[in-house]
């Protein structure tokens, strides 16, 4: 793919025909020098990750084009950067460049979330297994269906490439929607990080649905306030062009979002119980939820949205019954929100109770370890006092015995959760195991101490700081009918201590654990 510079620049430069650059050529583009292709246009923005700028000397080296910048504050900050620069390579100057980049990018590779229909989840918790469910039932339906997020990216829901981030920067994000696009791949459920949406990273997508799981509590490390990490979600709903939004209605935001929609906007609205309300909205909920092989049967209730432009009539809520094969009461939520998604989409209810009865839990989500000890072991991401309690509560209703969760609290992150982290685990569990999650920087003593302080009390409380020795330990001491909760990391497969990367998977050291027990006996 190749662009003549005044062409992919026209929106954002006023008359740039006439620039000395204006009919050079860039084969690539890249916001990273480590991805960076000679005769390609290197794109330096300014953001609170840092100053792109700092790269142009190497950017050059390796054959960059031309350069795109965020515009110096003066003369003085421009020679600062720039002395040193080769002049014979062009150096663009463009305001707000990083509110703007990832739409330039997404112009390169030829707009093709335009083409595309993208389903943008957002939310604390509950992202990965909407995206992961949504990309199932599409393919059950024979419709291809690409799926980007915290597990990874790729066009079979079984077999995704890490990235490294929830949402992928800009070159990538937009790089493989054109690719998905030429393969005649349609849909694309994807998660929209608070991050990506505050450093506007979905810039230029094009976008079909939003889903809102809920908010609460997480990233304060980088926001700084609830009220800024639910001002970043709450971008994607007054998205350009958006044409649904699928919201939790027993959500703070969520409600906001409903009772007051951005202009033109289909809203759908899932609820803990239904409501026949008197607005535009499409609402569904379950009822008679039963708990049945492993999950649960339950009743939908939903009714159709109207237009905003049409009178308001009352509508009769329709009913189907429904079989969702995944413990975690939480997990009603989230086939709400994914159902309301489908049946946006004009799926038929017939189709939708088909494929979710075949659907899975995405890895490190609830997930099950067996094991011959008669206990049981899941494996799960929580790392949020309402994940955790979510979790616990699924739990819960499975224990026969105790109820035992080895659980700690990353580092180098929000410190302030670990209270809520410890309280949250003295209170709905038998047996608490305090252990490292990922410390990084910091010291798991200092995480561990954190979260002591907010437990009333802790003589149900054990520590082990090494994270293969905790779990081993309570293999050790759990019986029959208990249930241990692993949580934390889920599907991670490495352990951050300091500068080191070490391969850790909650699952396969289970495992181990498991076979090395049953070999001594």
């Amino acid at each position: 793919m190749s662009w003549r510079l005044a062409d992919l620049l026209a929106p954002w430069i006023t008359d740039c025909s006439h620039a000395q650059w204006a009919a050079l050529h860039v084969d690539s583009i890249a916001l990273d020098t480590r991805q960076l292709k000679a005769g390609g246009l290197f794109i330096a923005s300014v953001n609170r990750v840092g100053d792109g700028r700092r790269y142009l000397a190497q950017a050059i080296a390796q054959g960059a084009h031309a350069l795109l910048v965020s515009e110096f504050a003066d003369d003085a900050q421009r020679q600062l950067f720039c002395a040193a620069l080769d002049t014979r390579i062009p150096l663009i100057e463009i305001p707000h460049l990083a509110d703007i980049a990832s739409a330039i990018v997404a112009r390169f590779y030829g707009d093709p979330s335009t083409q595309q229909k993208i389903i943008a989840i957002t939310g604390t918790n509950g992202k990965t297994t909407c995206s992961y469910w949504l990309a199932q039932i599409f393919s059950f339906l024979g419709k291809p269906c690409g799926v980007i997020g915290t597990l990874g990216m790729g066009a079979d829901w079984r077999k995704l490439a890490p990235t490294g981030h929830t949402t992928p920067d800009a070159v990538t994000l937009h790089r493989q929607l054109a690719q998905w696009q030429q393969q005649g791949i349609d849909h694309v459920a994807m998660e929209a990080s608070s991050h990506a949406l505050d450093q506007y990273r979905l810039a230029g997508l094009h976008l079909q649905q939003a889903i809102l799981t809920q908010v609460s509590r997480d990233h304060l490390d980088y926001h700084g306030t609830l009220e800024a990490y639910a001002a970043a979600k709450r971008r994607l709903f007054s998205w350009p062009n958006l044409k649904t939004q699928i919201v939790n209605g027993d959500d703070v935001l969520g409600q906001q979002l409903w009772q007051q929609p951005a202009p033109g906007l289909s809203t759908w609205v899932y609820h803990a119980a239904f409501e026949n309300s008197d607005d535009h909205g499409g609402h569904l909920a379950f009822e008679d939820v039963r708990a049945h092989n492993g999950g649960y049967q339950a009743r939908l209730h939903w009714r159709l949205p109207q237009q905003p432009t049409q009178q308001l009539t009352p509508q009769p809520a329709q009913q189907a019954e429904i079989f969702l094969p995944f413990p975690g009461r939480y997990n009603l939520e989230n086939a709400l929100a994914v159902i309301a998604s489908l049946l946006a989409m004009q799926i038929d209810i017939a189709d939708i109770v088909r494929a979710f009865g075949q659907c899975q839990l995405p890895p490190g989500r609830m997930q099950s370890v067996a094991n011959q000890r008669g206990f049981i072991i899941y494996v799960d991401f929580a790392h949020t006092p309402e994940a955790l309690a979510m979790a616990l509560l699924a739990c819960r209703e499975q224990a026969q015995g105790k109820l035992w969760v080895i659980v700690g609290c990353g580092g180098d992150r929000d410190a302030g959760k670990r209270p809520l982290m410890g309280k949250v685990a003295a209170e709905k569990a038998d047996l608490v195991m305090l252990t490292a999650d990922n410390p990084r920087s910091e010291s798991a003593a200092d995480i561990a101490q954190a979260m002591l302080a907010g437990m009333a009390s802790v003589a149900h409380v054990q520590r082990q700081l090494d994270r293969r020795l905790a779990i081993a330990q309570v293999l050790q001491q759990a019986q029959a009918g208990d249930v241990i909760l692993v949580a934390g990391k889920g599907h991670e497969t490495t352990q951050i201590i300091g500068d080191q990367i070490l391969a850790f998977d909650d699952v396969q050291v289970i495992q181990q654990l498991l076979q090395e027990s049953l070999l001594q006996e």
